[in-house]
């Protein structure tokens, strides 16, 4: 077996030093994009776009019941959960929807790594676009794909791991060369889709918990709140800093709940995420501990 050192050189200069072909989102999720970009936009046109794909339609319905945008009733149809979750949002969720099925593997160790990688990047989006609603500064959606973004380098990655059997059978080593080389191909692929470069950001100061740059609370100090109450519910993987001390908090709405300790911010939002993570089809079971019930309390 070739030294994880030389891998990563060799997967480097393929994936990063080379022109290299990402894959690209389906030609609907660009033009639903374009649309929503636009000033005006007749909603007829983004329902005709959708309508298309009947599993993608179940998706945007079962959403717009979802705690993220539930009211007294159901909407009716396609059309009406558009209107509930709102057109900018909508094509954001398209690009949620069409990543889980982007990337393919062709054997069972790289699809397993690549699924596990999925599942925790759900569960996270979730869990920040629950607490981006409490917050009420930070759009939903725009807090939800950022944080699923935030891995997606890794979601690739293991794509191109099928010509190392060595490397995947031994889960250490994937989550090494995933470590090393997941900002890079995110910014890559992020860049190649022609997203907004606030998701490069997010990507590059993942668990940078000293970063500060801006005065104003905004989609990175965010993520980096969202991504440390991910951690820290989970003895495993607990950060060691404060989270009083980082600098992105100074500056949140945090700091004027009455109850700002990690545990309680995430008793306050553990229900809707695990809500919100089965409306998007995932599970969070063994990804989200359910907190104490000492931790439960109004902030």
């Amino acid at each position: 077996m070739a030294s994880l050192d030389i891998i990563e050189q060799a997967l480097t200069e393929k994936l990063i030093d080379s022109p290299f072909d990402f894959p690209q989102l389906p030609s609907h999720t660009l033009t639903v994009r374009q649309l929503a970009a636009k000033s005006s936009v007749h909603l007829n046109e983004i329902v005709l776009l959708i309508e298309q794909d009947k599993g993608l339609s179940k998706h945007l319905e079962k959403l717009a019941d979802s705690p993220l945008y539930r009211q007294p009733l159901p909407p009716y149809d396609l059309k009406g959960a558009i209107v509930r979750i709102g057109i900018k949002a909508t094509s954001n969720v398209i690009l949620t929807y069409v990543l889980k099925n982007l990337f393919t593997c062709q054997t069972y160790m790289a699809r397993k790594y690549q699924g596990e990688i999925w599942q925790h990047s759900l569960v996270f989006a979730a869990l920040s676009s629950i607490l981006a609603k409490h917050v009420g500064t930070i759009d939903t959606d725009k807090a939800l794909l950022s944080s699923l973004l935030q891995d997606v380098g890794s979601l690739f990655l293991v794509t191109q791991l099928d010509d190392y059997p060595d490397v995947v059978s031994v889960p250490q080593n994937v989550r090494v060369l995933c470590n090393q080389l997941n900002r890079v191909l995110g910014t890559k692929l992020i860049d190649s889709w022609q997203l907004p470069n606030s998701f490069n950001n997010v990507i590059k100061t993942k668990d940078f918990w000293a970063f500060s740059a801006s005065k104003k609370y905004n989609l990175i100090d965010h993520t980096l709140i969202a991504r440390y109450l991910f951690l820290y519910q989970n003895p495993r993987t607990k950060p060691t800093p404060e989270l009083s001390s980082l600098a992105s908090f100074q500056k949140s709405p945090f700091q004027y709940w009455r109850h700002a300790d990690p545990m309680r911010i995430y008793a306050t939002i553990y229900a809707e995420t695990t809500q919100l993570v089965d409306m998007l089809g995932g599970n969070a079971k063994g990804i989200l501990i359910p907190p104490p019930r000492s931790a439960f309390g109004k902030y």
